[in-house]
């Protein structure tokens, strides 16, 4: 593997990294909104600002996805098939 691969890999590994924690902050946050109590006058912009958490949450998964797609996958090292010994 050259080492322009290998700084690639490590840059998407960043990247997907970066991705997971705003993952988990989006998260946190519609999962705090959830456990608030929300005045009836908020109600509507509460729910807009749910709504475009929830669609933003769902990019960030696809863009996990897509970029954990390009990364080559692990090498999968062959195991010796059992021998199998006759009983008498």
């Amino acid at each position: 593997m050259s080492i322009e691969s290998k700084e690639a890999i490590s840059s998407i590994q960043s990247k997907i990294t970066e991705l997971t924690n705003v993952h988990r902050v989006v998260s946190n946050c519609l999962n705090l909104v959830g456990d608030t109590d929300i005045k009836a006058v908020h109600a509507e912009p509460v729910a807009e600002i749910i709504r475009w958490l929830q669609s933003f949450k769902a990019g960030l998964e696809n863009q996990k996805t897509t970029l954990e797609s390009t990364l080559p996958k692990p090498e999968v090292k062959a195991t010796e098939e059992p021998v199998l010994t006759e009983v008498k």
